[in-house]
């Protein structure tokens, strides 16, 4: 059967220009889009060409010109355009995980379309998933042109029929940001409950006026329309302005998912009725192709991305994301060093974690002598591992692989953290020398007590009780596996790497939400436990799990996954297990003593490397990860950062001790970058020329 040919863009002006039938209204418009898609969704340039080919066809043939009108304005017409308006792009009320249940699930079984609706046209047009990006691409002045070409003087009718559309949309909207004004979970954030909830209920009740009158009184138009919308305007925006209260309680109270849903849903419904209202408004005439443009382009991205599991994730935890790493920012900025004490201190932190360690590794040795079923041995692993981490937590020592995804939070809160409150990457590269002279310090504390206590420590059960902890050939072994020619020393570091970091946000998201669900406060009056605590005994347990229940089970989880990860790569026969840089130092030790020191010289230098490569990517994936959270939760870009790696460099080149030993004063962004000053004594001197009046 021979392949049917495409119409030429000519022979499609033909059809469209003899054609006269209602129902190829929508498959024309179809069809005038396929001549504007490029063939690579990226391709902006075909695109743009493509757009400006039928804009001068348009432009030079009045008759094609004008059918195309009358399509137009045909579909616009007839076709139901509140669904577009109110639903398009605003995320249903049903909660997170149901969304996600219904996204999936409409996704391979898409609801029946309502044919009549505008949102149906739209997504049938611009059918192609990824036709946003070419149309976002494609300048707003050459959409505009079309527009204008496109675009025809509406009758009454339609006129009514739009305002129809908009105040039914717009009713949708209004009830369902009152109800924000009832969500319990919302408003017991706050002690005045009726303060909060006043411009929610507000808003609809001087909307619901204006409605009431557009149908009572057809002489309600003009300035008493407009003074009502100012109105409704007003009592928006005090709307956001409670909604960004709640931000700021939540950056001390915590949040959850739901909660986290429930903001992000309002903030949309908020915006689109801003919009919305905008097109009601007859004195919003500025740049009315332009505006329209904008929502164009607004829509055409919401119906793409419809039923996006990656859009809805990306719309709701980078705020859930912004108040775990909050919590876990605080932690860290408890691992950074800024001057000569704060160092010392770190390294006998960092030197009573290597003791821990070390005798983690020798427990963890001595239970592979015991054998239990594979659960229950991996399960001690586990469990040594836990009570390990959290003495070292519990006692304020340090272990320097856990420091990654803390500091990486607090790295990424300098991002905000000069006095004009604007992102700082000069800020940011000046924090990265205090987190990489901190890593390092603590490092050398660990190991400079790790290998030579792991090392007396079989030692002394050698000579004390003529035990060997390894024999010849699992010293060889125990030292195979930390050389990365002889083992994938490496990828175990990354995945553990992984690990770190997320016991990291393990530890911030139960932090979060001890603020949250008022976990203390709960203790402190619960009946069961008075009945065996005295007060002050439920006093001190509940403010110390407020404090460090996040840091506990963080701790705890880490352990278990360092503990299982072997069984799990066995069990699934994968390359999947963990390598963390201060049991590798210990088993380093162990080895060494094991084969009584007769090493080859490439076994030292093999096993060397390789246990430094370990600490490399232990630090490099937790840190890594930790750092694109939280610098995502901030709304930065990623491309920011090659510009933070170049002043990262610069203070390097002009204070290299800075990254290994604290300065004697602690460093000022002006010094480091004296552009800054400049730019600041520029700036109040135009301030001051401004306040005199004088010519710049």
């Amino acid at each position: 059967m021979a392949k049917k040919q495409k119409k030429t863009r000519a022979q499609f002006w033909e059809e469209v220009k003899n054609g006269r039938d209602a129902n190829l209204n929508v498959p024309i418009l179809v069809e005038l889009v396929r001549f504007i898609r490029p063939k690579r969704m990226k391709d902006v340039n075909t695109a743009r060409e493509n757009l400006l080919h039928v804009i001068a066809d348009v432009e030079r043939d009045h008759a094609l010109r004008e059918r195309l009108k009358g399509i137009i304005a045909d579909v616009i017409a007839e076709k139901n355009a509140e669904s577009l308006f109110a639903e398009s792009g605003v995320q249903s009320g049903k909660g997170f995980i149901q969304e996600v249940i219904r996204k999936l699930r409409e996704k391979v079984l898409p609801p029946l379309p309502d044919k009549e609706s505008l949102q149906y046209v739209l997504s049938r047009v611009f059918s192609n998933l990824h036709d946003y990006v070419w149309v976002k691409g494609i300048e707003d002045e050459w959409w505009m042109q079309l527009f204008n070409l496109l675009s025809t003087d509406r009758s009454d009718e339609v006129k009514e029929k739009h305002l129809k559309n908009l105040i039914r949309a717009i009713n949708r909207l209004s009830y369902r940001i009152a109800s924000v004004g009832y969500e319990t979970d919302i408003v017991s954030r706050f002690s005045n409950q009726d303060a909060f909830a006043i411009p929610f209920l507000q808003q609809n009740r001087r909307w619901s006026f204006l409605v009431r009158q557009v149908h009572l009184n057809a002489t309600f138009r003009g300035e008493q329309m407009n003074e009502t919308i100012d109105l409704v305007r007003h009592s928006i925006k005090e709307c956001k302005h409670n909604l960004y209260l709640l931000k700021e309680t939540n950056e001390e109270s915590g949040t959850s998912l739901e909660q986290t849903y429930q903001l992000q849903r309002t903030y949309q419904q908020i915006k689109r009725m801003e919009l919305l209202l905008d097109l009601l408004d007859e004195r919003v005439i500025l740049d009315e192709e332009l505006r329209l443009v904008k929502t164009f382009k607004e829509f055409v991205f919401h119906e793409n991305k419809r039923y996006s599991l990656r859009n809805l994730y990306q719309q709701n935890i980078g705020m859930l994301a912004y108040q775990i790493t909050e919590h876990k920012s605080e932690t860290g900025e408890h691992y950074i060093t800024s001057n000569l004490k704060e160092y010392v201190r770190f390294f006998y932190a960092a030197a009573g974690g290597g003791v821990i360690v070390a005798f983690a590794a020798l427990f963890k040795a001595l239970l592979h002598h015991v054998h239990m079923a594979l659960f229950w041995q991996y399960f001690f692993y586990g469990l040594n591992y836990a009570i390990a981490f959290v003495i070292i937590f519990a006692t304020h020592t340090s272990l320097a692989t856990k420091q990654p995804a803390m500091t990486a939070t607090a790295l990424a809160r300098s991002l905000d953290s000069r006095k004009t409150g604007k992102v700082s990457l000069h800020g940011l590269a000046l924090t990265f020398g205090k987190v990489w002279r901190s890593q390092f310090i603590a490092f050398v504390g660990n190991l400079i007590v790790v290998f030579p206590l792991s090392y007396a420590l079989m030692y002394g059960l050698d000579y004390f009780f003529h035990f060997k902890l390894l024999s010849p050939a699992e010293s060889v072994q125990a030292l195979n596996d930390q050389n990365p020619a002889r083992s994938l020393a490496w990828l175990y570091a990354s995945i553990t790497g992984v690990a770190l970091f997320l016991s990291g946000i393990i530890s911030g998201y139960f932090d979060n939400l001890v603020s949250y669900a008022k976990i203390g406060p709960r203790i402190k009056v619960h009946p069961g436990l008075n009945q065996f605590f005295s007060h002050k005994r439920l006093d001190k347990i509940a403010n110390y799990l407020d404090a460090n229940l996040g840091g506990l089970i963080g701790n705890i989880t880490l352990g278990f996954m360092l503990g299982y990860a072997t069984l799990v790569g066995n069990f699934f026969g994968i390359p999947f297990d963990i390598r963390h840089i201060t049991i590798s130092t210990a088993y380093y030790a162990f080895g060494v003593l094991g084969l009584e020191h007769h090493l080859s010289d490439g076994m030292w230098i093999g096993t060397t490397i390789g246990v430094l490569g370990i600490g490399f990517f232990n630090f490099l994936v937790s840190f890594s990860l930790a750092f694109y959270v939280a610098v995502k939760s901030r709304g930065l870009g990623m491309r920011q950062l090659p510009v933070v790696g170049v002043l990262i460099l610069r203070y390097f080149r002009q204070y290299p001790v800075d990254f290994v030993f604290p300065p004697p004063y602690e460093r000022k962004e002006e010094e480091v970058f004296p552009e800054l000053e400049q730019q600041e004594a520029l700036g109040a001197e135009m301030e001051e020329r401004e306040r005199v009046n004088l010519p710049s």
